[in-house]
C-alpha cells in the first residue's frame, strides 16, 4: 500500500494558498521589503510598467516619477527616512474575476507612515488609508494603480473627525457650536486604535480667550486612580509589594487604628473597592472615618482606600507615589506631561482651568501633594498612552493581567470592578471593556478601552458640563459595542 501511496501524493497538485495571504505578503514584499528598506532591485518587480500613484497630498505619479522619488527623495543616502507599516486588522482583500477566472484583487486597509532615524525609535508621523488594485499577469502579481489618501498627521491639531462629533447633531455642524450649545469650555479626545494612539483633537478654550491645544494640561480627578493601581501591580510583578498583605504591616490611619477591621485591609480590597471605606470622610455628615462593613466582603468606591495604600507603599519603599509611577508607568508608557502634582512654572500656563454648568469660573487651588486617588494633571494624548499601555498589558505578568482584569467586585449589572478599573464582561463577541471615570466641580473625564483589539479613546473637559457628549461619541466611534457600554452605564442601580 505504501509504495502506491507515495507516487500518488508525489503527483497531487499543491494547494493554492488564500488570496489573503497572497495580497498580504506582496505588501510586505512592497513595503517591508521594499519601501521601508529602500531595496529598489526587489521593489521593481512588484510595480506594473504601466503603475499610476493617486496620492491626497502629492498628486499623480507614473511609475517613473514613482522611482525618481525613491532614488532621489527617500533612499539617496538619507540616514533618517519614513517607514510604513500597515496597521493590523484593517486590510480586507476582494477578488476580481473576469468569466469565472481570477484576474486581479482590490486590497483597502489603513497605513501608518513613521520616521526612523538611527539608534532611535520610530516616530509617528501620518496615518493614512489606502486602497490598492494588483492584477495577475503572466502567473505574476504587481501593483497596478494605489490610491493613498485620508492622510492625518496626529500631532496636529486639526478638526474632529466628523464621522465622530460633527454628525452628532444635524443642527450643529461645527464642534466649537457643540460646545457652545452644551456650555462645555473645551474638550480634548484621544482616538486609540489597535493599541496605538491615532489621532488627538483638542476644540474649545483653556481659559477665557485661550485656546485649548494638544499640550493642555487637564485635572482628570478620578483617572488617578487607574495609574496608581498600576503602579502597585508592577511592585507586586517585581516582588516589591504583596497584593494581600495587611496594608497595617507599613500604615494604619490613626482615626481607626482601634477598629479591628484595620488589621484586615489589603491591596487587593483597595484596588476592588472592597475597603469598607467611605468615598471621602468629609463627605460623610459627621465628617469621620470609619470603617462602614468589613474589608473584602462588598463592593463600595473609596477614595480614602487609595490614600491608605499611597501611604502604605510609601513607607515601605521609603519613596514617594510620584517617583515610583514616573519609573514604572509615565516613563514605559511615553507619559511625557503627567504628575499627581500641579505643574511647575514652566508648564502651569497650559493648565485648563476649570467651568460650572452655566459656564461660570471654578475655583481650584494648585495642589502640591500627590493624591493616590485624585487630581492627576495629564494630557489627552498622555492619558490616551497610558490606556494603550494598559491594554497592551503593561508587561504585567499574564497571571497579574488576569488578575487586572477579572470581575471582582460587583458593582451593578453587567459592571464589576477589577483591580483599578471597571470591567465591563462581554459587551460584543466575548470581548471585554475597560473603563473609569473622573469628575469633580469643573472637570470631567472617561477613559474607555476594549483590550482584545486596542481600541479606546479618552475624553477630557475643563466643564462641568463636559460628559454630556460622551454617549454620542462612544456610539460613534465603537458602534454596537458602543452603544453596549453606554447601555450599562445608564442602567439604574439594583
Amino acid at each position: 500500500m505504501l509504495s502506491i501511496l507515495v507516487p500518488m501524493l508525489a503527483l497531487a497538485a499543491p494547494a493554492e494558498p488564500p488570496l489573503d495571504a497572497i495580497i498580504l505578503e506582496r505588501d510586505t514584499l512592497l513595503f517591508e521589503r521594499g519601501f521601508n528598506a529602500c531595496k529598489l532591485d526587489e521593489l521593481e518587480p512588484l510595480i506594473a510598467d504601466d503603475f499610476v500613484m493617486y496620492h491626497d497630498k502629492a498628486g499623480v505619479d507614473d511609475r517613473a516619477a514613482f522611482f525618481r522619488a525613491m532614488r532621489e527623495n527617500i533612499c539617496h543616502g538619507q540616514t533618517t527616512r519614513p517607514v510604513r507599516h500597515l496597521v493590523p486588522g484593517t486590510t480586507h482583500v476582494y477578488p476580481l474575476r473576469a468569466q469565472g477566472k481570477l484576474y486581479g484583487a482590490l486590497q483597502t486597509g489603513e497605513h501608518d507612515f513613521y520616521l526612523k532615524a538611527p539608534g532611535a525609535d520610530e516616530v509617528l508621523t501620518n496615518i493614512a488609508r489606502f486602497t490598492h488594485l494588483w492584477l495577475l499577469r503572466g502567473g505574476k502579481w504587481v501593483l497596478k494603480t494605489s490610491l493613498s489618501y485620508d492622510h492625518q498627521d496626529p500631532r496636529s491639531n486639526t478638526p474632529f473627525d466628523a464621522d465622530v462629533l460633527t454628525r452628532i447633531y444635524d443642527t450643529a455642524p461645527r464642534v466649537d457650536a457643540m460646545l457652545e450649545r452644551h456650555v462645555i469650555r473645551s474638550m480634548a479626545i484621544a482616538r486609540i486604535s489597535s493599541g496605538v494612539v491615532r489621532e488627538v483633537r483638542v476644540a474649545g478654550e483653556r481659559a477665557p480667550g485661550k485656546p485649548a491645544g494638544l499640550d493642555t494640561i487637564y485635572n482628570v480627578a478620578s483617572l488617578a486612580k487607574p495609574v496608581t493601581a498600576m503602579t502597585v501591580l508592577k511592585l507586586v510583578d517585581l516582588g516589591l509589594w504583596d497584593l494581600d498583605a495587611p496594608l497595617a504591616r507599613f500604615y494604619v490611619d490613626p482615626a481607626v487604628a482601634r477598629s479591628p477591621h484595620a488589621k484586615k485591609l489589603t491591596t487587593r480590597h483597595v484596588l476592588s473597592h472592597r475597603s469598607g471605606l467611605p468615598n471621602w470622610r468629609h463627605l460623610r455628615e459627621d465628617k469621620k472615618l470609619v470603617f462602614e462593613f468589613a474589608p473584602g466582603t462588598r463592593y463600595q468606591y473609596s477614595g480614602e482606600g487609595y490614600e491608605w495604600l499611597r501611604k502604605a507603599v510609601e513607607a515601605k519603599l521609603e519613596r514617594s507615589l510620584e517617583d515610583l509611577a514616573r519609573e514604572y508607568v509615565f516613563q514605559p508608557a511615553g507619559m511625557r506631561d503627567t504628575s499627581y502634582r500641579w505643574p511647575d512654572a514652566s508648564r502651569a500656563e497650559r493648565v485648563a482651568e476649570r467651568f460650572g454648568a452655566t459656564g461660570e469660573p471654578v475655583q481650584a487651588a494648585p495642589h502640591r501633594e500627590a493624591n493616590a486617588a485624585a487630581n492627576l494633571m495629564t494630557t489627552a494624548e498622555d492619558y490616551g498612552r497610558f490606556l494603550a499601555y494598559v491594554m497592551g498589558g503593561a508587561g504585567l505578568s499574564p497571571k497579574l493581567r488576569s488578575a487586572m482584569l477579572a470581575p471582582t467586585s460587583k458593582k451593578k449589572p453587567g459592571i464589576a470592578f477589577g483591580l483599578g478599573w471597571e470591567i465591563f464582561p462581554d459587551v460584543a463577541a466575548g470581548q471585554l471593556a475597560i473603563q473609569h471615570t473622573g469628575g469633580d466641580d469643573g472637570l470631567k473625564a472617561l477613559a474607555l478601552g476594549f483590550p482584545g483589539t486596542g481600541d479606546g479613546v479618552v475624553i477630557l473637559s475643563n466643564s462641568e458640563n463636559g460628559m454630556q457628549l460622551w454617549r454620542k461619541v462612544v456610539t460613534e466611534m465603537f458602534g454596537a459595542r458602543g452603544a453596549e457600554v453606554v447601555a450599562r452605564n445608564l442602567a439604574p442601580e439594583p
